[in-house]
This record gives C-alpha cells, sequence and structure tokens, in this order.
C-alpha cells in the first residue's frame, strides 16, 4: 500500500504507474509519487525529466507518454489516452 503523505491515508490518485529508464531507484520513487499524484502526473513527469510513462488512472483508463507509446511500437489504440511531454 502507497501512503499519501499529504493525509497519511491510502493513496487515492493512479491505481499503477510504470517507468522506464536507467535510474532504478529514481524511477521506484517516482512511481510512487506519481501514483498518488493522480491527474497531476503529467505536471510532475516533467519536472522530473521522465518520459516513459504507463499510467493506469483511477478510472482504470489507459494513458501512455508518447515516448512510452514509441516503445510499445503500435498505433495509437482508441483506449489509450496519450500525453505528450514535450
Amino acid at each position: 500500500h502507497i501512503i499519501d503523505p499529504r493525509s497519511g491515508a491510502p493513496a487515492q490518485g493512479n491505481i499503477a504507474v510504470t517507468l522506464v529508464g536507467r535510474d532504478g531507484l529514481l524511477l521506484q520513487a517516482m512511481c510512487k509519487a506519481i501514483l498518488i499524484a493522480g491527474e497531476q502526473w503529467p505536471a510532475m513527469a516533467k519536472r522530473n525529466n521522465l518520459f516513459d510513462i504507463f499510467v493506469l488512472n483511477s478510472n482504470a483508463e489507459i494513458e501512455l507518454s508518447t515516448s512510452m507509446l514509441e516503445k510499445l511500437n503500435d498505433t495509437k489504440p482508441k483506449q489509450f489516452k496519450i500525453i505528450s511531454l514535450n
């Protein structure tokens, strides 16, 4: 369980987060922060120079960064909400 430090209660933001990068410790910490951030995750990702991101939001919708979509080598499926971080 992830605790939101602002409230001391279990996080109510996103359901799941996956990040791709080279610094495992940073990515692990940022996954938790983005999980808690909810809809504000794109701004947090930009501030921390994170580009390859897969998010399952609180409405069980898949959100991908454009860079992650390119890594998945897929076309723009209708069920994904694509977030540009560039």
